[in-house]
């Protein structure tokens, strides 16, 4: 009954003829419809809003008017009463979504979404003056002196606003397949230099398909680059951080359902998004903290994030008259792969984790699995419109996962229309025994258009399946066996000449021994094999139950030690924690170990197929499972080495 009332007051809404080009918003039960109580005047009589939407995103500007949920409502506060609408940025996915869960179909990214209330997600120009007087005005508050939306020509609209101190804002968005991309000019008019800056401050509240909420009095599954999840108020700062500087920050319903998840960009990316503005500043706190005042926001030592709101910001430069200062930057969806470059857009997406399951396709799910991509005819300039034709998209794909049968590995589509937005797929297999990050690459031509390739990365789990190499191989197993023997994990002989012979390293009498078991997890130890045992089988091989929890401990001594990775999924390096046995109180970083010379910071493998080393000492290294590496520690004390959750969405 609700939407249905909801939906007769919106077709009254799109009669409203106070601007012809001002979209309505409609009802869905994955965004924030569901806070209304179902009684207040949902909206205000003069309720306008902008929206621009493909089936992958939507992006929304709030024009005009006031959104009422009620009071109380379902939510609770502070979203119940009424909120206004103009300058309200809102944002969510298209009617697709990803193409590989039904979770994130018109799903809500931003508290509010696609409705209004600006307090929650809006842009704030900042202009100061010769004498330090700083202004702040929130964009679109006071009206807009321009308004075109959406435009005739590619899927933008264009808003301005020029009532801050002089100050010109006018900003552009595009969307393009899978990319929202913003631009802000902004002009300083005044007859004296201004330094003008700006800020973007959204808070992150998801609604999944199902209704079920993320970020709204709960924090989402926030990633950084180097993979760990963010559970506490931060600040960056590009002046003071470069060199730890995130270059993005992803959010995600939770671990255990990545869909819907978005990416904020805060710099320059590859793949058509190279010309982002670096930005000076993020922020990730409490919506109260950020978004309560307009440029200032708060971020308390130590305290845990209840409502996830990013601040990205711009700081003030100068700006002289007459002049103007050019902003962009770009949001998306972690899972996708896009190249934005005119005259067309392409965004590819692929499933982020093949996950270890023992009743699937090579003991991986999903296997097969769907790789999509999206191609949107930029060629939209309007009076010089161009559709494309003869689209063809051809999938390459890397050692350890094939094609499906009957599946091809190009596709084309033999038309597509200006802004038109189409996608193709194939099905990928698996094949169980290779691990860790795989590259596949769709290249795509079309008359008219230039060629493009994108390069995308699915993270596939090991499973208990090895090829074993005829030769030296270096391998740790993160499995826990019924029967540590090799003979019966491998079914070959083992021992001097023998199908297999096996030796572990002695830290402690720096020699090597042979032995007939497996090394511990955690550990690893080197196979001579006398020829090719491909696709091997681990007999007696279960899944460990401690990946989720983590926490697996591994002693290091002095000298050089054997180490694996101890779960079925890669772990990046400066993931790992330890602290010392002389004095366990202080647990220590990756990077705490090598800056204070108890740890080297190289990790060396050894590659059967390009003897000998391969070697790194780059923190955020991927260890891979099923392989040994090599590492020295310096001190005298033991070192006890951690190894951290699964943080994989």
């Amino acid at each position: 009954m609700r939407l249905m009332e909801m939906n007769q007051r919106l077709k009254k809404l799109a009669q409203v003829a106070a601007l012809s080009t001002v979209l309505v918003s409609s009802a869905s039960a994955a965004d924030y419809i569901i806070c209304w109580d179902g009684m207040a005047e949902f909206l205000s009589p003069d309720y306008q809003a902008v929206n621009l939407a493909n089936p992958v995103m939507r992006v929304t500007l709030g024009v005009a008017g006031s959104v009422n949920w009620g009071d109380p409502c379902p939510c609770g506060p502070p979203i119940c009463g009424s909120h206004p609408v103009p300058g309200y940025i809102g944002l969510m996915t298209g009617g697709v979504g990803s193409f590989h869960s039904g979770d994130d179909d018109s799903s809500a990214y931003f508290v509010g979404s696609p409705w209004g209330g600006n307090e929650w997600s809006y842009a704030t120009i900042r202009s100061v003056a010769a004498d330090g007087t700083a202004s702040d005005t929130r964009f679109g508050e006071n009206g807009y002196d321009l308004l075109v939306a959406p435009t005739a020509s590619f899927r933008r609209f264009i808003a301005q606003d020029s009532s801050n101190d002089g100050i010109q804002a006018r900003l552009t968005v595009n969307l393009m397949a899978g990319v929202v991309r913003f631009q802000w000019e902004l002009t300083n008019t005044n007859a004296d230099v201004r330094q003008v800056g700006l800020r973007h401050a959204s808070w992150v509240g998801f609604i999944d398909s199902g209704g079920a909420m993320s970020g709204y009095h709960s924090n989402t599954y926030t990633l950084l680059p180097n993979g760990r999840p963010n559970r506490i108020q931060q600040q960056w700062s590009r002046a003071t951080d470069p060199l730890t500087f995130p270059p993005f920050i992803d959010f995600y319903f939770r671990q255990s359902q990545p869909y819907p998840s978005l990416r904020i960009h805060t710099g320059p990316a590859s793949a058509g998004l190279q010309d982002a503005t670096r930005a000076d500043r993020l922020v990730l706190s409490d919506q109260a903290l950020v978004v309560a005042n307009l440029w200032d926001a708060t971020v308390l030592p130590d305290a845990l994030i209840s409502d996830p709101t990013f601040g990205l910001y711009f700081d003030p430069v100068p700006v002289g008259p007459g002049q103007t200062r050019t902003i962009v930057y770009y949001l998306t969806a972690p899972w996708a792969v896009s190249d934005v470059e005119l005259p067309y857009a392409v965004t590819t997406e692929a499933p982020q984790l093949i996950t270890f399951a023992d009743a699937g396709l090579n003991n991986l799910s999903p296997n097969p699995f769907f790789i999509t991509a999206w191609v949107d005819n930029q060629y939209a300039r309007i009076n010089q419109e161009i559709t494309m034709r003869d689209v063809t998209l051809t999938l390459s794909l890397p050692d350890g996962l094939t094609f499906a049968p009957g599946e091809t590995n190009t596709k084309m589509i033999p038309s597509l229309a200006p802004g038109q937005v189409l996608n193709v797929r194939w099905q990928v297999q698996a094949d169980g025994t290779t691990t860790g990050p795989l590259k596949y690459r769709v290249q795509v031509t079309s008359t008219p258009g230039p060629a493009k390739t994108l390069e995308g990365t699915v993270m596939i789990a090991t499973t208990p399946r090895i090829n074993i190499v005829g030769g030296p191989q270096l391998v740790g197993f993160p499995w826990v066996f019924a029967d540590d023997d090799l003979a019966v994990i491998t079914g070959l002989t083992v021992g001097a000449g023998a199908q297999l012979d096996a030796f572990e390293w002695d830290t402690l009498l720096n020699t090597y021994q042979r032995v007939s078991t497996v090394s511990d997890r955690g550990r690893a130890q080197w196979w001579i094999a006398d020829t090719d045992y491909p696709n091997t089988a681990l007999t007696g091989a279960s899944a460990p139950t401690d990946s989720v929890n983590g926490e697996f401990r591994v002693v290091l001594l002095k000298g050089w030690n054997l180490i694996s990775n101890p779960y079925p999924y890669p772990v990046q390096l400066n993931q790992l924690i330890a602290t010392s046995q002389s004095d366990p109180r202080e647990s220590l970083t990756w990077a705490d170990l090598t800056s204070r010379g108890w740890i080297r910071s190289t990790l060396y493998r050894y590659d059967p197929f390009d003897p000998p080393y391969k070697f790194s000492s780059d923190s955020s290294q991927l260890v891979l499972p099923h392989v040994g590496y090599w590492v020295y520690v310096n001190t005298e004390t033991p070192i006890n080495i951690f190894w951290p959750p699964v943080y994989v969405p």
